[in-house]
């Protein structure tokens, strides 16, 4: 890393002096424009004459508009299309999403802010989500949770809306500024959309995420304890979300020392049976961590 006073390329990555920032940096060279049909990690914005908010009377004939689209789109065979048109389709299926995304949570802020779901009847507003939007308790949970972490990170919010970001690489973003004081996470969110927009992938991106984390974190203690989350300890997390005759998909973020012991785990009861195993990987894990959960069962150490 190099001084404050002037910015590093040690990794070939350019990063600014320091932060906080007094100015921004000047934006990185733009996204090629719609007409190239730029890839979705580089999104574009709309081009010139599409239809826009100031064409509609109304939210009402918006939404109607959307839905005539996506049923038109739904209706259209795919195998008569060329392959560039099917291309260009993805793609701008993929600033809709980010789009989709950045509406639907500015809409759902304001919407728990007036207390929406208690007028409705529903005590959350994710309950309200899971019986009025047919959603599950993960895919409404997860809506809410992206809906206030916007409202954190305004600059990504912006992105999502312009289309000029994927709504997955904005989680992303989120996830690596979500680690930096909250006082510098708006200049790091405009460095990183910034180095996005000029080309940047995920790989450079998560080095310049490092890089400002290593500028702007905390000190560690002289103790040798350091910050409790430096191992990730805080963020972990694990989802499991029941759905049809009790089945179930099971997510999380575990930290190092779970991983290990899980990926021991695994390995020791995951392994094949036999040449006449033919169970996939992952099925053999499937399968070593419910032999795992019996056994601890069986042998007591689960209270009651």
């Amino acid at each position: 890393m190099g001084e404050t006073g002037g910015p590093t390329d040690t990794d070939g990555v350019w990063l600014p002096p320091c932060l906080p920032v007094g100015e921004r940096p000047a934006p990185a060279p733009g996204p090629a424009s719609a007409s190239d049909l730029a890839p979705a990690s580089r999104l574009a914005p709309a081009p010139p004459g599409q239809a826009g908010a100031g064409d509609f009377a109304g939210v009402a004939e918006a939404m109607a508009a959307v839905r005539a689209g996506l049923a038109f789109l739904a209706g259209a065979d795919p195998a008569a299309l060329p392959v560039d048109t099917l291309a260009g389709c993805l793609r701008e299926l993929g600033r809709a999403e980010s789009v989709h995304a950045a509406v639907r949570s500015r809409f759902l802020a304001v919407f728990n802010a007036q207390a929406g779901a208690e007028a409705d009847g529903h005590p959350t507003t994710k309950s309200w989500l899971r019986w009025q939007t047919q959603a599950t308790s993960a895919t409404a949970g997860g809506q809410v949770g992206l809906m206030r972490r916007l409202a954190v990170h305004p600059r990504i919010a912006q992105a999502l809306a312009a289309a000029t970001i994927s709504l997955s690489w904005a989680r992303q973003l989120c996830d690596w500024t979500d680690k930096l004081p909250p006082d510098v996470r708006d200049a790091a969110d405009q460095i990183l959309l910034d180095a996005a927009a000029g080309g940047a992938e995920l790989p450079e991106l998560s080095r310049i995420a490092e890089q400002l984390y290593e500028r702007t974190a905390p000190p560690e203690p002289d103790d040798g304890t350091g910050p409790a989350d430096d191992d990730g300890f805080t963020d972990r997390k694990v989802w499991l979300d029941l759905h049809y005759q009790g089945a179930g998909k099971l997510t999380g973020d575990l930290t190092p020392e779970c991983a290990a012991a899980l990926t021991a785990l695994l390995d020791a009861l995951g392994k094949k049976a036999g040449p006449e195993d033919d169970r996939t990987q992952a099925q053999r894990h499937h399968d070593a961590l419910e032999e795992a959960c019996r056994r601890l069962i069986a042998a007591g150490c689960v209270p009651q």
